[in-house]
């Protein structure tokens, strides 16, 4: 049984509540994907918005003030709620909490302390780390629900190990009830497609930039390598899928003369003549991707996290240029891949991989990468069973 938030789309199989946060914040947030998803005329869809931003905006601002959360967090007291009412009409066996939002630990912890029943909790990101964006608050209530999680939960699990090792630093009772999980993927349908050594070697990325999140360094480094292999700048291309360059990229890109190089597709949608969604086009061409570049950010952060798009690359069998900072952990699973994996600032070394590449490229033809192991949704959701069978 699944209690969540509304801004998703309600599941047709199982039994599924979707529940409205009780403060401001929360209302203002839901509210604006719950039209976006229910209008479909764009102009009601805007005069609907503009409507609850103007009449929810005082308590909105008097709650802001008074308690800086993130905006989700009053969800935990109705999310509480019905799950205390579910446990006991349907005899549940074991709570689980799965956070991005801290609002879903609460909720989890309440409903176990009120009937006693056991609760496990999946921390998808580094709940604590140097620099949380926001108010003093917001810290000290991510910090408290991590001491809540490691206290209180039956078992708990990480998808990094250092978030995992941080988090029984901070909170030694996590101790053995704590472990990791690397979460995986299904291996996608590729629609047959498959890999061919084209007229240019492309290396394509796949998902949002943002700007401490960008494709600069990329850049610079292949700036470098056309100034010298000026006669080669023809024979590579960067294609960017599934988003817009973000302000540095673009920036960069302009300076240093690679509009030529890099070609920005957007969002695909449903193509009408082939019949194929925007998403089985992207994974077709993923698979047919020379390299795949994989981008891991700024901030600390990043030391305690691993981009969920690398689970879907490992599928590919395509090389991986991973762009990483401070991640052993995301440089050694990049490698096991055959991928190749550089410092997320260093330009002189990200220029030479890409010298190497080309160089296979132009030898052997960027051949797949064969590996023995893969990460799966099934091998992930095995070792959580296994532990949770211990509560």
């Amino acid at each position: 049984m699944v209690i969540s938030g509304t801004s998703g789309f309600k599941d047709p199989v199982l039994e599924h509540y979707q529940l409205w946060p009780w403060a401001p914040s929360g209302l203002r947030f839901d509210m604006r994907h719950w039209i976006k998803m229910k209008i479909k005329n764009p102009f009601l869809m805007k005069v609907l918005k503009g409507v609850f931003a103007v009449l929810i905006l005082p308590f909105y601002l008097i709650e802001r003030i008074l308690f800086p959360m993130e905006s989700h967090w009053s969800w935990s007291f109705p999310a509480a709620l019905k799950a205390i009412k579910m446990v006991r009409r349907n005899d549940a066996e074991v709570i689980m909490a799965v956070g991005s939002a801290n609002s879903a630990f609460l909720a989890g912890y309440l409903a176990s302390w009120w009937t006693g029943k056991p609760w496990i909790a999946e921390v998808h990101d580094p709940m604590v780390f140097e620099g949380i964006p926001g108010s003093w608050l917001k810290t000290k209530w991510a910090t408290w629900m991590e001491t809540l999680i490691c206290r209180k939960a039956s078992h708990a699990w990480w998808f990094t190990q250092n978030a995992l090792d941080r988090a029984k630093e901070r909170n030694p009772e996590l101790a053995d009830k704590g472990f990791l999980v690397l979460p995986g993927a299904e291996e996608p349908d590729y629609g047959g497609s498959d890999y061919q050594k084209g007229n240019t070697l492309t290396f394509n990325h796949f998902g949002g930039l943002a700007p401490n999140r960008n494709l600069s360094v990329f850049l610079k480094a292949m700036a470098l390598w056309v100034k010298n292999h000026p006669e080669k700048k023809k024979l590579v291309k960067c294609h960017v899928y599934g988003t817009t360059l973000d302000h540095v990229s673009q920036v960069t890109m302009t300076e240093l003369g690679l509009d030529d190089i890099v070609q920005v597709h957007g969002r695909l949608e449903y193509d009408p003549k082939t019949g194929k969604s925007g998403r089985q086009q992207v994974l077709e061409i993923m698979r047919s991707s020379g390299v795949l570049i994989l981008l891991h950010g700024e901030g600390r952060f990043c030391e305690e996290y691993v981009p969920s798009k690398f689970y879907e690359y490992q599928w590919t069998c395509r090389p991986i240029f991973g762009f990483v900072r401070d991640n052993h952990m995301l440089e050694e699973l990049v490698l096991e891949m055959g991928g190749s994996s550089v410092y997320a600032d260093d330009v002189e070394s990200a220029m030479k991989q890409i010298d190497r590449y080309f160089e296979e490229w132009e030898e052997s033809g960027l051949p797949d990468r064969k590996t023995v192991r893969r990460y799966s949704t099934k091998g992930a959701v095995d070792k959580i069973l296994k532990e949770i069978k211990k509560v």
